[in-house]
């Protein structure tokens, strides 16, 4: 029998609400069975009457093991009514679907998707916008950009085969693309209908163009082309106002990560904003890399552990810049195929209508599970169903899978041989 550790010690510990004493010794009985013997004197005590508030159901025999556990859990007072949540256009039951997004049956938007169609305080980057394919280029050539600046900076840094000519070409066009992606990559829906947001904007796009004319001016003082003062002085200009536009356009992907819904994105951007300051005046401050110097060739190890340390900031913006820019393209892409698919799905059903009509039989499409993750595809389409919860309806074809405990259950499939069921009103189309 289990003894309690206060008894050895000689305490009975601090007393709890559901301790109860044996009346001839006062010997706490907790842990014991209601009725028996106390191991200390012998006694058989009478259980203590039961509190009336006793939070613990009072029909439940304490200190005994239950036949049937069920017993032990009470219902609610009251059931509650879940009612589903229904598309207010049609009436589709949009249970199990993402709190935002669009209704698969009339192509509404609800939640937040909603508000933004609508014109809400969060429209600034409405569905025109990202089905645009100016904006996609434009996210494109920045991606492209972002990625070719941090390859190449390494790659001249560390390699030590890329000369000030070299450099200076390489960066001019990087930072053109750069600078021309800009334009369409921040439309004008981030103005909000503000004069001053409109006016950051074009003066940030404008800036970036400030960057290839500094990285020529810089080469034409190398190469002795210009006066060195006033060479440099210029140089330095265009730098610190290209380095200010720099900083609002990442300032606008935070706006445009949040109102996409890019949390982990915009968590970045937002991360990056507080350290782009100091590490663009570290970076600009930094013999290396230039058009002087575009590689570790004449430093010597440990100044090339100290450059790498205070570059390592840059190369992390850059990063983030990159990373931010990665879901912007995906998601401009990805809402083009949702929006191409799902006007293509009327033309689909009169089809399959047709066919029926026809007198065709209807045959299930292949089955394409493992190549679309699995367990979380249509059994009979093949549509990925992918955030949506198990058990619901296949947006698609209507087919139902449901689960339990964990485990899907399918509609069984005709066996082979047999011909499947060809009666239009048992095939969901819409």
């Amino acid at each position: 029998m289990p003894i309690d550790p206060h008894f050895l010690s000689g305490e009975d510990g601090r007393e709890r609400e559901y301790d109860f004493l044996c009346p001839e010794c006062d010997y706490n009985l907790r842990g014991l069975v209601r009725g028996s013997t106390c191991p200390e004197c012998g006694h058989d005590p009478t259980p203590d009457p039961v509190d009336e508030h006793d939070p613990v159901d009072q029909d439940l025999p304490r200190g005994e093991v239950l036949a049937d556990p069920s017993s032990a859990f009470s219902g609610p007072d009251e059931e509650i009514d879940l009612q589903p949540v229904c598309c207010s256009d049609c009436g589709y039951d949009l249970s199990g679907h993402p709190p935002t997004g669009r209704c698969p049956e009339c192509d509404r938007p609800f939640g937040s998707a909603r508000r933004r169609e609508e014109g809400g305080p969060t429209s600034l980057m409405p569905d025109m916008v990202i089905l645009s394919l100016k904006w996609r280029i434009g996210t494109a050539l920045l991606l492209l950009a972002a990625v070719a600046f941090g390859l190449f900076s390494l790659f001249s840094l560390y390699s030590g085969r890329v000369g000030p000519g070299g450099f200076a070409f390489g960066m001019t066009l990087i930072t053109t693309m750069w600078a021309v992606g800009s334009w369409p990559g921040l439309p004008g829906s981030l103005d909000a209908e503000s004069a001053i947001w409109r006016q950051l904007r074009i003066g940030a796009c404008a800036s970036q163009a400030l960057w290839p004319l500094s990285v020529v001016l810089t080469w034409a003082v190398f190469e002795n082309v210009m006066h060195p003062g006033i060479g440099g002085f210029i140089t330095w200009i265009f730098d610190l106002l290209a380095f200010c536009g720099l900083v609002f356009i990442i300032l606008q992907l935070v706006r445009m990560t949040r109102d996409m819904e890019l949390r982990v994105s915009s968590k970045r951007l937002t991360a990056a904003l507080w350290v782009v300051l100091p590490a663009g005046l570290v970076t600009m401050s930094l013999p290396v890399p230039t058009v002087e110097d575009p590689g570790f060739v004449t430093a010597g190890a440990f100044p090339i552990i100290v450059l790498t340390i205070l570059l390592l900031p840059m190369f992390t913006i850059c990063g983030i810049v990159t990373l931010a820019l990665y879901d912007l393209a995906s998601y401009g892409n990805w809402s083009r195929r949702i929006h191409e698919r799902l006007a293509e799905r009327s033309s689909r059903i009169a089809e399959k209508r047709a066919r029926l009509a026809r007198g065709e039989e209807w045959v299930p499409e292949e089955d394409r599970s493992e190549a679309v993750g699995g367990l979380r595809s249509c059994d009979e389409c093949g549509y990925d169903l992918r955030g949506l919860m198990n058990g619901a309806t296949c947006p698609e074809c209507g087919h139902v899978e449901y689960d339990v405990d964990g485990f899907v259950f399918r509609r069984a499939r005709p066996m082979p041989g047999k011909d499947p069921q060809a009666d239009p009103e048992d095939i969901p189309l819409e």
